[in-house]
């Protein structure tokens, strides 16, 4: 994402709105695949300072992603709000135009804001451990109380009485 600052580059406290749609790759992050399902809305504002320009706004993104309980994937709306600044000696020159490229840092933000483990509904029964039902679909038959080895002998004792 190229922004050209051309325009405010010279007066200190200048400053420019932008508000547009950028299509954003799909995602592959720790092992996970992430679809974005439409058009990022992106809306910056940017600001001329002594030695920087300071980019700050938000982005609207819908992610399709697998919920970490049940598998099922399902879409996840986000707003992320960003406030970035870039050196004044990391400007771009192009036709003579100045330009800033913050693509690296929307997509840090992007990436801090997925969810490591995303849910579709808070109350969401998850898969079974022993069976893998989908228990929100269905209950099963599995036998669900667990003991833990070092108490297995205790438990035998209630099955006297």
């Amino acid at each position: 994402m190229k922004i050209n600052v051309d325009d405010i580059k010279e007066e200190i406290g200048a400053f420019k709105e932008l508000s547009f749609k950028e299509e954003i790759e799909d995602i592959e992050f720790q092992g996970r695949d992430i679809k974005v399902v439409k058009p990022a809305k992106m809306d910056f504002q940017v600001f001329t300072t002594d030695e920087s320009f300071l980019v700050t706004g938000s982005i609207n993104l819908e992610l399709n992603v697998a919920c970490s309980r049940c598998l099922e994937r399902f879409n996840l709306p986000l707003t992320i709000q960003i406030e970035e600044e870039v050196d004044k000696e990391e400007v771009e020159l192009i036709d003579n135009q100045t330009i800033i490229d913050i693509t690296k840092e929307i997509d840090d933000n992007i990436m801090l804001a997925i969810p490591m483990q995303p849910v579709c509904d808070e109350d969401c029964s998850g898969l079974c451990p022993n069976c893998g039902q989908n228990l929100n679909e269905a209950d099963c038959d599995c036998f669900m109380h667990t003991v833990d080895p070092r108490l297995a002998k205790l438990e035998k004792l209630l099955d006297k009485e």
